[in-house]
């Protein structure tokens, strides 16, 4: 776009031009005075050549005469004083001839001199009249461009005007939409409220459900306890050592099942097992299947492991991908589990015969997160480097829907009804997305001052837990979008860009992975640290937790590929008793 002159500056160029040419022009006088002298210089040189040549001719004319008269003397017998005379006169004669040959030598070099000097001359003449003729060029291509600065400059007054009249047309169609936006804003408000309602509602019948849940563990605790009972009676009948072994592996049953009675529950104490090198380079991603009967173990070994939470022994080995597994996830039905790796691509393996079944592809970068709908097995949401995230549909492997993100997604998880992607971003922001319309709900920006490494949903629907690179943990209110607790410890650090925090089965705790290997765990009622796992050996930065839907254990994973099941006090040294009888990958 060509930018507008004003007519003053037109008009300086043209001043400016004006005194270039005068300047030049007095440049050029002086030249052409000195021209003028050097030619009439040559022109008097050339008269006064002419009459020495004309002299010269005389004289040797007079010359041959006095030589003929010597001559004619010396035959005459003329006298000795006369031919003395004469010849001196004839000397004489022939010094002034060679003082003329020299005066007109010396007048030849001074000619060629004002000659060459005249050629400089002419030579700087015609230099100047070049530059003067491309100046006069020159100007008159300034001054064309003045004319045409002038049009543009009409031009883009009219084009101005134009403009003038149609901001003002904008401007008053600004205002119609900012009273529309006003409507639809207090129009968006009632429906928030009467969203809010409908949420306090369903929080309400979820109170409900939690209550009936409660009312049939502790049923179920009863009954336990009376297998027990009865297994304990029946063991007096048996040697003190199968008695013993028998109590054990009934209280072992109960506490894998989550029936366990008093704090120790769901609060990890100590090592239930630890397996070092479960994974060779590194393990990133660890998931419980919904019922809590299988884990499963990703890593850079390419990998997937399948675990029996209860014993921490391996069932299986899937393989199939190319690259490192980032996370990993079980559907709803827990008949497939799905691996992200770092080749744009997410593996779907079947867990009853361990093949791979499915391998979603259309990521342009690595897959950083996998989540899986719990209301809807086929249901499945990836998240990549490429800021994309995608809907997936297991039933035919296709991709469903891609919603582009303004920040590169690290982790996600999908809300309990499966309504809601909850996603967190490179920004440090956590945006919630509408799953049937594929937009974005609502954003919590700034939620971290770095990155978010991880986003866990709770088992109720109502919380959301992320970690960040700013080494806090922050829990979501997904109702209300605000933040309820922020949990931090002096000597918590974040061990790498992938740490992932988890939520207990009850949502009372939290727990996280720091840098020096030790396993944090948060109170949210009073949000402050519960309890420091920490393995003896341990000395790799803790990468990745996962809590037990049914309570224990929880289990950890590190930098080294190592995983840790921690389990209640009473467990791990039952464990620790047993540890010869248990073997290890």
């Amino acid at each position: 776009m060509e930018v507008a002159v004003p007519p003053a500056i037109v008009q300086n160029v043209l001043v400016q031009l004006r005194q270039q040419n005068a300047v030049q022009r007095d440049a050029f006088a002086g030249v052409v005075a000195d021209y003028m002298a050097c030619l009439q210089r040559s022109r008097e040189l050339q008269v006064r050549c002419s009459q020495l040549d004309k002299e010269a001719s005389e004289l040797r004319a007079e010359n041959e005469t006095l030589l003929r008269s010597a001559e004619e003397a010396k035959h005459s017998a003329v006298v000795s004083a006369q031919y003395a005379a004469l010849e001196a006169r004839a000397q004489q004669l022939q010094d002034e001839l060679t003082a003329a040959y020299k005066e007109k030598a010396s007048l030849a070099e001074t000619s060629l001199q004002a000659t060459r000097q005249l050629q400089v001359v002419r030579d700087i003449t015609e230099r100047q009249a070049r530059e003067l003729t491309d100046a006069a060029a020159e100007a008159r291509k300034l001054k064309e461009q003045a004319r045409e600065l002038r049009a543009q400059v009409d031009h883009y007054r009219e084009a101005h005007a134009t403009v003038s009249k149609e901001m003002e047309a904008r401007l008053a169609e600004a205002q119609a939409a900012t009273a529309r936006a006003d409507r639809l804003e207090g129009e968006s408000a009632e429906l928030v409220r009467r969203i809010i309602e409908m949420k306090d509602r369903e929080a309400d019948a979820m109170n409900e459900m939690n209550r009936l849940h409660a009312e049939t563990l502790a049923k179920a605790k009863q009954e336990a306890a009376a297998i027990l009972a009865e297994a304990r009676a029946k063991a007096l009948s048996q040697t003190r050592r199968g008695a013993s072994e028998g109590s054990e592996l009934v209280e072992a049953s109960m506490r894998s099942l989550g029936l366990a009675e008093g704090p120790e529950a769901e609060q990890p104490a100590a090592v239930m097992r630890s397996v070092p090198g479960a994974h060779e380079g590194g393990c990133y991603g660890l998931a419980f299947s919904r019922t809590g009967g299988l884990l499963a173990s990703g890593g850079a070994d390419k990998c997937v492991r399948l675990w029996e939470p209860s014993t921490a022994t391996p069932t299986a080995t899937l393989h199939g991908a190319f690259e490192g597994i980032n996370a990993v996830a079980f559907t709803s039905d827990t008949r497939l589990v799905l691996g992200a790796e770092n080749k744009q691509a997410v593996r779907v393996w079947d867990v009853s015969s361990g093949r791979l079944r499915l391998s979603l592809t259309g990521h342009s970068g690595k897959v950083t997160g996998v989540a899986c709908s719990p209301a809807d097995p086929h249901a499945v949401a990836t998240c990549a480097a490429d800021r994309t995230i995608k809907m997936w549909g297991l039933e035919k492997g296709y991709c469903l829907r891609t919603l582009m993100c303004h920040s590169s997604c690290n982790a996600l998880a999908l809300s309990a009804d499966g309504g809601l992607i909850v996603s967190g971003h490179f920004d440090g922001a956590l945006r919630f997305w509408d799953v049937r319309t594929g937009r974005q709900a609502h954003e919590v920006a700034g939620l971290h001052g770095q990155q978010i490494t991880s986003v866990a949903a709770g088992l109720s629907g109502s919380l959301v837990l992320t970690c960040g690179k700013d080494n806090l943990l922050r829990c979501v209110d997904v109702r209300r979008f605000e933040v309820r607790h922020t949990l931090s410890a002096p000597s918590f650090t974040v061990g790498g860009a992938w740490t992932s925090a988890c939520l207990s089965p009850t949502e009372h705790q939290a727990a996280a992975g720091s840098a020096d290997g030790t396993v944090f765990l948060w109170d949210l009622g009073r949000a402050a640290v519960a309890a420091r796992l920490r393995e003896p050996k341990q000395t790799q930065p803790a990468v990745a937790c996962c809590w037990c839907p049914l309570g224990l254990p929880l289990v950890s994973c590190d930098k080294a590929g190592g995983l840790t099941f921690w389990g209640p006090a009473v467990q791990a040294a039952g464990s620790a008793a047993r540890g010869g009888r248990q073997h290890s990958l």
